[in-house]
């Protein structure tokens, strides 16, 4: 028989192997708070976060009913009274300690903070705890991260209320079955939601560096990036990190800070979100276009697309169900002129001016102008609509930014990246400089100058713009990416949106 002493040298060797050959059996991660501070009693004040976020305000709205968030974590205190009542025990899996595959109770703390933390912003959620570390451990192997993920995924073929995870975690190695794992969620239609890191580096630890993981930093009272918080290029958010106030074990409260903390919340926001849309993207596109912009407007390595606002993100989420229409449409007289529109099946309630409707196809309208003049064109789509101004001939003498994405945000046509952007100018018009054309994706930009009067021939009628694309999604995989155009005045935009890949 061999001895435990023997088994303990033979798994040291395996893992010293791994060291110049990675493998999911000894490769760790672990858990990175920062700091925590155990307090007494229940803060019974809003906590600075919340209101930074506009949380409450959110919560007249929506509040996460019936959306289910998964915690890969350390599992939790099951009779916190803060978390009681919204756990989904009878789903709770333990794959730290193979031996107590139902047992989630919580014996390091970070687990605990993290499920009250996302119930904070989102109070009507549920949480399934799925403890990955073994015993108290503060780290994990990334077999029980992978054995986890994998279960997950095979919980949502039968629940299709998960619609968030959450990882407040990092692993050492880049590990490429993780990778994969995290884009099986990204495809199956569950937002990955994962800290950054709290080593104060230039880039995010991984996984929140993957495209298809939702990479969260760390921001203070004063908006800033915090000084412990990771960053780079991958960056997607950035939500408070700093005196996060969250239940701790044997039904406590403490002050923690840390990315950790940062991730929750945005996985608490995508669950409140989850509830007015059963579409995971358009959530995470209305978290993306009620973010606010701390340093010049677009994507930036230190606050990535923004400081999350949830009450923004409920009005971006109610306020339209067509998520792309021009909001002027420039055109001379005796053109015929294609606008664009998504979702394909919205239809026109109303159009008045000096044009004339030739056809309405999938994501288009096509038009025929006559004289000078103003008009409107009205969409709807399950009871929202939206309108695009109709402007025809030399009114005003301005130009104009038009953007389109094909398909929709929610996904990739054929494997390929397309889109095309165009500048209108009406007969008259004057500009200075150039119009700086810009595609961003996580790690870099392409940038074009587009000149006065620069002239490209587009498909279906436009005449002015410049054309991106195709780009094959193997160069640039699953994620987040925006779409601006820059005129030549530092920190201005005309137009910016956003995409996310599968």
């Amino acid at each position: 028989m061999i001895s435990s002493a023997s088994v303990k040298k033979i798994f040291f060797l395996i893992c010293l192997l791994s060291l110049m050959y990675p493998s999911s059996l000894c490769a760790r991660g672990y858990f990175p708070p920062l700091s925590v501070s155990r307090v007494q009693g229940r803060f019974l004040e809003t906590p600075w976060y919340l209101e930074r976020i506009h949380a409450l305000e959110a919560q007249e709205t929506a509040c996460g009913q019936n959306v289910w968030v998964a915690l890969l974590d350390t599992g939790v205190d099951t009779d916190h009274p803060a978390l009681t009542g919204h756990l989904e025990m009878t789903l709770a899996r333990n794959f730290g300690d193979p031996d107590k595959p139902n047992n989630v109770e919580d014996r390091e703390g970070h687990g605990t903070a993290m499920a009250g933390l996302i119930l904070q912003v989102a109070p009507c959620a549920r949480v399934i705890p799925i403890k990955i570390n073994q015993g108290g451990a503060d780290s994990f192997t990334n077999k029980a991260l992978i054995e986890a993920i994998d279960y997950v995924l095979s919980l949502k073929q039968t629940y299709g209320q998960i619609r968030v995870a959450n990882m407040s975690l990092v692993v050492d190695t880049v590990d490429p079955q993780v990778a994969e794992k995290i884009s099986d969620m990204t495809r199956a239609g569950i937002i990955s939601v994962v800290a950054a890191g709290n080593s104060g580096l230039s880039h995010l630890a991984f996984p929140a560096r993957l495209k298809a993981s939702i990479g969260v930093a760390s921001s203070s009272e004063e908006d800033k990036l915090s000084i412990f918080s990771n960053y780079g290029p991958s960056l997607v958010f950035v939500a408070p990190g700093e005196r996060i106030y969250v239940p701790a074990l044997n039904s406590g409260y403490a002050y923690m800070s840390g990315t950790s903390l940062s991730a929750a919340l945005v996985s608490g926001a995508l669950a409140l979100i989850c509830q007015i849309t059963d579409n995971e993207n358009a959530a995470l596109w209305a978290l993306l276009r009620g973010s606010k912009d701390l340093y010049p407007l677009g994507h930036d390595d230190r606050t990535g697309f923004g400081l999350i606002d949830v009450g923004a993100a409920v009005k971006e989420a109610t306020g339209s169900d067509i998520y792309f229409l021009p909001g002027d449409t420039l055109a001379r007289p005796g053109q015929d002129v294609i606008i664009r529109f998504l979702p394909a099946d919205a239809h026109i309630v109303e159009a008045q001016g000096p044009f004339e409707i030739l056809e309405q196809g999938k994501n288009y309208i096509k038009i025929h102008t006559a004289q000078q003049g103003k008009g409107y064109i009205r969409l709807c789509h399950n009871g929202q609509c939206r309108s695009t101004e109709v402007t025809v001939g030399g009114v005003d003498g301005c130009c104009a930014i038009d953007a389109s994405f094909y398909p929709r945000y929610k996904s990739v046509y054929n494997d390929e990246l397309s889109g095309w952007y165009s500048l209108q100018c009406l007969p008259g018009a004057e500009t200075t400089g150039c119009w700086w054309v810009t595609l961003w994706w996580n790690d870099g930009y392409k940038t074009f100058c587009l000149s006065s009067w620069y002239s490209t021939e587009l498909p279906e009628g436009t005449t002015w713009g410049l054309l991106f694309g195709p780009v094959p999604t193997s160069q640039v995989g699953p994620g987040i990416y925006e779409m601006g155009i820059y005129q030549d005045i530092p920190g201005q935009t005309r137009e910016h949106f956003f995409v996310n890949l599968r």
